[in-house]
């Protein structure tokens, strides 16, 4: 058993590789000596602890969030994660998660929430099932059902407003909600998914006094705004 009780790239060089090592002998997956090899002789420089206080205003593609060296670092772990997922493999996943490598992060986002802010629902319920447990991302106060906004992911929406009856009208730290952040985005079926429910907020303003209608007008998110329009959204 590993005596880990949270992995962070951006901390302790040898206390990460020493990880890596066990879970290659306890694995016997060659991946993870080829990672730690990477790391120590190709050390990444600091890099921010979080998404940038505007993030959700900024039309970033979720796939470059993560410069290298450390977006081939953290997205090997994931696709090991992702694929047990994929092919159901419950010990795998519930190894990673016993351990804590689930909470290995990038930009403030572990594993799970990062497997929203990519749209990988399936990934996700996995690891929901697992037993990890759903948090917002730190400093931001943005949830998943935000994330998975982000990326557009309906399926994900449902699965969170269904089954886990997750805040339809949640702020972040910014005052923005769902349905802004898929405004913003230019995201008209997690829109769509979104107005489909009755407590949804149409017209809630952000901490800048600004609705989802008014953001996608400012960022030609023509998609969303007939979709805002149709809903009366103002």
């Amino acid at each position: 058993m590993l005596g880990v009780s949270r992995i962070d790239l951006n901390d302790s060089d040898q206390g990460i590789v020493s990880v890596l090592n066990t879970l290659s002998d306890i694995f016997q997956i060659q991946l993870f000596s080829d990672i730690s090899t990477y790391f120590l002789t190709n050390k990444p420089k600091n890099l921010s602890r979080g998404p940038s206080s505007n993030s959700f205003n900024e039309k970033k593609e979720a796939e470059n969030l993560s410069p290298d060296p450390i977006k081939k670092y953290f997205g090997k772990i994931y696709s090991i994660i992702e694929s047990a997922s994929s092919n159901n493999d419950q010990d795998t996943l519930k190894s990673f998660v016993s351990h804590k490598f689930v909470d290995v992060t990038y930009k403030n986002c572990n594993i799970l929430q990062y497997s929203a802010l990519v749209g990988s629902k399936n990934t996700f319920m996995k690891l929901i099932e697992a037993g990890v447990p759903i948090t917002p991302v730190p400093n931001s106060n943005y949830s998943v059902l935000h994330l998975f906004c982000y990326s557009g992911c309906v399926d994900g929406i449902r699965y969170l407003l269904v089954n886990h009856k997750s805040d339809i009208n949640a702020k972040d730290s910014e005052g923005y909600t769902p349905l802004h952040v898929a405004a913003i985005r230019n995201k008209p079926e997690a829109c769509e998914e979104l107005l489909s429910y009755s407590k949804i907020k149409k017209s809630v303003k952000n901490n800048d006094r600004k609705t989802p209608f008014m953001l996608a007008v400012e960022r030609n998110s023509e998609d969303a705004i007939k979709v805002l329009r149709k809903h009366q959204c103002k």
